[in-house]
C-alpha cells in the first residue's frame, strides 16, 4: 500500500497536467526552438564527417586496381561521390547561411539542408558500403 501511494505522489508531482502553462512552455522550449548554436553545431560535427568520406572518395581513382572496375562499379562509385557532395554543401550551407542571412534565414533554411546533408550522407555510406 505505500508503495502505491508513493508512486501516486511521484506521479502527480511529475505529471504535466499538474504544471502551470508557464512550466509547461519552458519545459517544451527546448523541444519546439532549438538553440541556433546547437543546430550549427551539428552542421559543424556532421561536415567534418562528410568531409572526410568525401576526401576517400576522392582518393579512390589514384588506387592501382580502378581502371579494373566494372561499369556498374564505376556508376555506384560515381553515385557516392555525388551524394556526398552534395552532403558536404548542405553541412557547409547552414554555417554560411547563418553568418551571412542572419536567423530567419537560417531557420528557413537549415532544417532542409541538414535533412537533405544527412539523407545524402547516410545514402553514400550505404552505396559504398555495397560494393565493398
Amino acid at each position: 500500500m505505500a508503495a502505491t501511494s508513493e508512486y501516486q505522489r511521484l506521479n502527480s508531482f511529475l505529471s504535466q497536467s499538474r504544471r502551470n502553462p508557464e512550466q509547461r512552455q519552458e519545459a517544451t522550449k527546448h523541444i519546439k526552438e532549438p538553440d541556433v548554436n546547437e543546430v550549427l553545431n551539428i552542421a559543424r560535427n556532421s561536415l567534418i564527417g562528410s568531409s572526410a568520406v568525401f576526401a576517400g572518395l576522392i582518393a579512390i581513382p589514384f588506387a592501382p586496381n580502378f581502371n579494373q572496375l566494372e561499369n556498374g562499379s564505376e556508376k555506384f562509385y560515381m553515385a557516392a561521390l555525388v551524394l556526398q557532395l552534395c552532403a558536404v554543401a548542405c553541412f557547409l550551407s547552414t554555417s554560411i547561411v547563418a553568418v551571412v542571412g542572419g536567423e530567419e534565414a537560417f531557420w528557413q533554411l537549415a532544417r532542409p539542408a541538414l535533412f537533405t546533408g544527412f539523407g545524402c550522407f547516410a545514402s553514400a555510406l550505404s552505396i559504398t558500403g555495397l560494393r565493398h
